[in-house]
Parts: C-alpha cells; structure tokens; sequence
C-alpha cells in the first residue's frame, strides 16, 4: 500500500510539472503574440494616421476616432475632438449633412460617397472639405468612415500650380524674345552699311 501511494505521489507530482511547463509554454506564447499583435496594430494607427486628409469615424454622430490630420487642421487636441459630435463641428449651413447619413441608404439609391461641407475650427474659422463616405461597421454597431479633403489647401495648391505654369510660360516668353531682338541686332550689325547706303565723298575726312 505504502509503495502504492509513493508511486501515486510521484505521478501526480509529475503530471503537476508536466502541466505547469505546458502552461508556461502557452504563457510565453501567448506574450509573443500578443507583442506582435501590439506592433502590428501600431503599424496600423499609424497607415492611418499617414491616410491623406482628414479622417473621422462616427457612429450615432459621436466622434469615435479621428487622426491626426484632423486634430491639426481643427486646433483640436485628440480627447477635445473625442469628446465632441459631428454636430458641434459642423458650420450651421452644412446641417444637412448629417441627414445625409442618418438617412443612411435610401431604397433605391445609393448612398453618396462623396460631398462638399463646412467644418468649424477651433479657432472659429470656417474650412470647406471634399467629404468621402463609407459606411462601415464598428463594435457591432452601423458606423460611417469620413476622409475629408481640405478644399482651401487644395485651392491653394491648385493657385500655386497655374501661377508656377502662368511664371514658366512668360518667362520661356521673354527668353525667346530676347533671343529674337538679339539675332535683330546682330542681323541689323552686319547690315548696317548696307542700309545706310555708300558713305559720301563730303563726309570723308
């Protein structure tokens, strides 16, 4: 009976060793994968926070993200933003279009995926955006994916573009002009004796 139990004891004790080491096993890769998961989702925020524009995600009109693209160009720190709704960004004559996503897809039509509206900054200056709109699905739960392109940054880069073309043309202009009145001169130069006739006997010296 006594070698019995001691054979019982050691096989119980070894079970335990087998099972803690198994565990640790699990342990350690459940920790490396769970780092990888944590390198992997910050290389995701930040693809995201790379994505041009301004980018928001709304569910129920509530700011649920938005990166830092939108903090910047709104003067909003990222919890002032989160604590924020669609509605307190937008410019009062850009209201309809928050009824544009609450009404979701209308029966037979497809719901836009591109608009124009008015954000107001931090600084109670008014921006124009290009909005596009997918709707999407967060925690279960219907949620619309907002990239807004700055429509002023875009103009200005567009004015900045037609005056760089406007000042290469005009200057390809006035190189060639002057390249025209040089070859004039030096046409006019060599033929100058020509046009002015024989030089006269009385203006000799």
């Amino acid at each position: 009976m006594g070698t019995d139990r001691q054979h019982t004891s050691k096989s119980w004790g070894q079970r335990l060793r087998e099972e803690n080491r198994g565990l640790r096993e699990k342990i350690a890769q459940l920790k490396k994968e769970a780092g990888l998961s944590q390198k992997e989702l910050r290389n995701i925020w930040k693809l995201i926070n790379d994505v041009p524009g301004a980018l928001f995600l709304i569910q129920q009109e509530k700011i649920i993200f938005a990166n830092e693209n939108a903090c910047r160009e709104l003067g909003y720190t990222p919890k002032e933003l989160l604590a924020k709704t669609l509605l307190d960004l937008l410019h009062p004559d850009s209201l309809s279009f928050v009824n544009t996503i609450q009404k979701g897809r209308p029966p037979g039509q497809a719901l836009p995926d591109q608009n124009e509206t008015s954000l107001t900054a931090k600084s109670g200056q008014t921006l124009c955006y290009e909005v596009r709109i997918n709707k999407t699905r967060y925690q279960g739960k219907p949620a619309f994916l907002l990239n807004m392109l700055n429509l002023d940054q875009k103009k200005t880069q567009e004015k900045r573009l037609i005056q760089s073309v406007k000042t290469e043309t005009l200057v390809r202009m006035a190189s060639g002009f002057s390249r025209e009145m040089e070859n004039c001169m030096i046409f006019l130069g060599e033929h100058i004796q020509e046009i002015e006739g024989p030089e006269s006997p009385d203006n000799r010296l």
